[in-house]
């Protein structure tokens, strides 16, 4: 019983998931010496892939930056796939 409640949770969260990389759209990453040069550097790029594609971007979110073991920072900002998902 154990085994198939966890399982169906690990469907669920992968569908969700899933669903989530088509509402956010394309992720785009940055990295730097900082959190806030990680952070500049995955908007920009978002920003580049938005402007082609006439849509808008996901702001960092401080909290999914992650240090790599080298000391720098990476960081995500995602930019919209359909101009309707921009607010």
């Amino acid at each position: 019983m154990k085994k198939t409640i966890v399982f169906g949770l690990l469907v669920a969260f992968i569908i969700t998931l899933g669903s989530f990389t088509y509402y956010f759209g394309e992720k785009h990453s940055g990295n730097g010496r900082t959190k806030e040069l990680a952070a500049q550097a995955a908007e920009t790029r978002a920003k580049e892939a938005a402007k082609k594609k006439g849509t808008c971007i996901t702001e960092v979110n401080f909290d999914e930056c992650k240090e790599e073991k080298d000391g720098t920072w990476t960081c995500y900002s995602y930019s919209a796939n359909h101009k309707g998902s921009c607010k």
